[in-house]
């Protein structure tokens, strides 16, 4: 959970745990429970669409050329 994104991304851990930086026991201990309950693979696949090279660009573009 470092300040460069990932509570964005993750959604404040609704798609994925979000752990203490330098915190190694909750890191294993979410990947373990990842890969115990890994969600449900259609909506990840969907969340991770909004981040593509083509959207990131578009989002860029419309910042910059407003």
């Amino acid at each position: 959970d470092c300040p460069s994104g990932p509570q964005e991304i993750l959604d404040h851990g609704r798609y994925g745990p979000l752990v203490p930086v330098d915190d190694v026991n909750a890191l294993q201990a979410a990947m373990i429970q990842q890969l115990d309950n890994p969600g449900n693979s259609e909506i990840l696949r969907q969340r991770a669409n909004e981040f593509t090279l083509e959207k990131s660009i578009e989002k860029y573009s419309k910042i910059i050329f407003a």
